[in-house]
């Protein structure tokens, strides 16, 4: 693996640091807000001045956020909550099993699906997908063996890539209703991002394929399972399972890769050294900024394992194992990083002086 150019400590050069009471475990980045939730059901929002607006100790700990204009839904646990601009709760539903992502639309209602493991045959054994009105009246449930990797909702409708048995995607109607439409790789979905103009899946045996409104193709096939499959401005990148990082432009040409065997996760944010974006990967107690090429551009080192990660343009928002929250901005990074390439430098300049003094003696 090469060598970053630059390694900083995240501690010196974070834009916001901040705490949760247990390990981060999800990050939401939308708009003016930033919101963070923990393990314990600790769900925090600050604007992007660093000031909080509001704090909801919730039952349990947070895996999806979304967002309306007067309200954010939750899940916590085995509960879907919804809580207002000021951190009180309007409304709780308890779902069957797990409450595992959450998406509002833009016609009033409320998607949600969770799943039920079984603990003794280590295998996820049914799911359902919710549909309720902003006030919390449930409007439909529909049951089914196969466990969502992915919602996505495509002209109002959710689109749910499957696990096994059946694979594929499942299109629900407006009235709930469900139908099964087979994905170009008849393998596990693993993971799925919503793009601009179309939705990527993630599949188990390494494939990605592509949904552009009823046509699906299949973009590329890799090695190992997917870990992560994101958007970028020039295109795509995929996280294997083995911790290979591949990026594409968007025509699925590669543009570069490289290993990192115990990376956990990666998201698009900003390059500190160009107006290109960059791509942020958890590889353990550090994360690793790199180009569009996988070039490495900066490492960040953190006190304890980095657990979540979350970016736009300007803002890169990570989080810990020990629910400590850093918060990086892309010209306060620019200038740490330049001020300590000139102090390298400096340094570096009176080593070579003085090896050259001794070498005249």
């Amino acid at each position: 693996m090469a060598a970053p150019v630059l390694s900083l400590d995240a501690s010196i050069c974070n834009w916001m640091l901040r705490s949760l009471p247990e390990q981060i475990s999800c990050i939401h980045l939308d708009g003016d807000d930033i919101r963070v939730g923990d393990w314990s059901g600790n769900l925090i929002c600050w604007d992007k001045e660093g000031d909080m607006k509001w704090s909801f100790d919730g039952p349990d700990r947070v895996s999806s956020i979304a967002v309306s204009e007067n309200f954010q839904v939750a899940c916590m646990g085995l509960e879907l909550v919804a809580i207002d601009n000021d951190g009180r709760q309007l409304w709780s539903k308890k779902l069957e099993g797990s409450a595992d992502e959450v998406v509002i639309g833009n016609d009033g209602i409320i998607h949600a699906i969770s799943s039920v493991f079984d603990i003794e045959h280590g295998d996820f054994m049914e799911s359902a997908y919710w549909r309720f009105n902003f006030e919390g009246e449930e409007q439909s449930v529909q049951r089914f063996d196969e466990r969502p990797w992915h919602m996505s909702l495509i002209d109002e409708k959710a689109c749910l890539g499957l696990g096994r048995p059946r694979c594929g995607l499942l299109v629900f109607s407006d009235e709930g209703e469900g139908e099964w439409f087979e994905l170009s790789e008849d393998d596990p979905v693993s993971c799925g991002v919503y793009g601009r103009s179309a939705t990527l899946f993630g599949h188990a045996n390494g494939s990605v394929s592509r949904l552009i409104k009823s046509k699906v193709e299949n973009l590329i096939k890799l090695n190992d399972g997917i870990k992560t499959v994101i958007c970028t401005s020039e295109g795509f990148a995929v996280l294997e399972e083995d911790g290979n990082l591949s990026s594409f432009n968007s025509k699925a040409e590669e543009k570069g890769k490289q290993q990192f065997p115990t990376s956990s996760g990666v998201c698009d944010s900003f390059s500190p050294v160009s107006e290109d974006g960059g791509l942020w990967l958890i590889n353990g107690n550090d994360v690793q900024v790199l180009d569009y090429h996988c070039e490495n551009i900066l490492q960040l080192n953190f006190p304890s394992e980095v657990s979540s990660i979350k970016g736009d343009e300007n803002l890169a928002i990570i989080g810990t194992q020990k629910g400590e929250i850093y918060v990086f901005e892309k010209e306060m990074l620019a200038r740490r990083m330049k001020a300590t390439e000139s102090t390298s430098n400096s340094k570096q300049d009176l080593r070579d002086k003085l090896r050259n003094l001794r070498n005249k003696k």
